[in-house]
């Protein structure tokens, strides 16, 4: 074997261990295995590998919540299979999805709609295959969801649903996905007996495919959660959520925000069992980590400022409740985001309040 095929098939091992440590939720061993190729693909001018692995190692530092370095590698990801596949090209049209992804995350709702319609009009175009155009569509259902755009985001998943059984086995984590991204859109128009089979398929299906300890498991246990809120079985919510913050401390970290968002989903069964002090604890700890991570116009703040306002006002602290909100409500002015749902039920208690202060 040459030294030029030797050093190929290192590469391709490299690449594709990176890829499946990061499928499986090891994030710290995939980045350090992304670096390590990065490192010997550095001797070469850029070429399509160096494309490759920098849009890996840019998802990987997404799911990290590392949104910010993840930002600037998948610039570079695009820049590079720009120049070596052209526009459109399939991998372009990944590197900007994941870039409308890494938007959402982020709370940028608009930008992450223009960039995701981008790459499904690219895919579309480009006859993709079906497992990449039903990616694009569950996220733009997810944006949908966000936005309360809850009828929407149902056909969004529907759609996208279809697509992934026509494409994978019926029994496959990415159509587990599916079901639980479904049950999320069912649950909040209240619909909590079609949001119940998807979700329990949702968990064998992953628990098999994927194991417990992976991400997705804390997103299917915190809507199960939300499922018993619902029902008024707050034990059984709490349960669930201690399970989701187990699997979220270990394979996210503590101060992740889906991991945060776990802590709100605890604060807020702490407030409907009447556990204020503890719901309050709980919602200023994720309240000031969320502003440390998250833009300033992202919907999980309007989330968290409503909830902790609300726990504000059932104890007697008007003040502080108004204080909250104008305080977001001023960030999310700022940002442009005072039409998302989050936001809107920021302003009505803060109509009540200013109402209730002036009496």
């Amino acid at each position: 074997m040459s030294q030029a095929q030797d050093r190929d098939g290192q590469d391709s091992v490299l690449n594709l261990l990176s890829l499946a440590y990061g499928l499986g939720g090891q994030y710290q061993r995939a980045v350090q295995l992304s670096h390590q190729r990065l490192t010997q693909l550095a001797a070469y001018e850029p070429d399509m590998r160096h494309g490759e692995e920098l849009n890996n190692l840019a998802y990987i530092l997404m799911l990290q919540g590392r949104y910010h370095e993840a930002t600037s590698t998948f610039r570079q990801a695009l820049m590079i299979r720009r120049a070596a596949h052209g526009v459109p090209s399939g991998q372009v049209a990944r590197v900007l999805h994941n870039l409308g992804y890494l938007a959402f995350k982020q709370g940028r709702l608009a930008r992450a709609w223009r960039l995701l319609m981008w790459a499904l009009v690219m895919r579309t175009t480009l006859d993709a295959p079906a497992h990449g155009i039903a990616l694009t569509i569950s996220t733009l259902g997810e944006i949908a969801l966000a936005r309360g755009n809850s009828a929407q985001a149902i056909a969004l998943f529907d759609y996208g649903f279809l697509l992934r059984t026509h494409w994978f086995a019926a029994a496959h984590d990415a159509t587990a996905e599916s079901q639980y991204l479904l049950a999320c859109a069912w649950l909040k128009l209240g619909h909590v007996d079609q949001a119940e089979p998807l979700l329990v398929e949702a968990a064998h299906v992953t628990r098999r495919g994927l194991g417990e300890q992976h991400r997705q498991m804390v997103f299917i246990l915190t809507a199960q959660a939300r499922l018993s809120l619902a029902r008024n079985m707050t034990t059984m919510a709490q349960d669930q959520l201690c399970a989701a913050l187990d699997i979220a401390n270990h394979v996210l970290g503590v101060k992740h925000p889906e991991t945060l968002v776990v802590w709100y989903w605890i604060a807020i069964v702490a407030a409907q069992a009447g556990e204020y002090g503890r719901a309050q604890q709980v919602l200023e700890t994720t309240y000031a980590h969320q502003q440390e991570l998250l833009w300033h116009g992202h919907y999980q703040l309007g989330e968290t400022a409503l909830a902790l306002a609300q726990v504000y006002q059932n104890t007697g602290k008007p003040g502080q409740a108004h204080t909250l909100l104008l305080q977001v409500l001023g960030d999310a002015a700022r940002a442009g985001t005072t039409a998302l749902p989050a936001f809107i039920d920021c302003t009505t208690l803060l109509n009540v309040l200013d109402t209730n202060l002036q009496k």
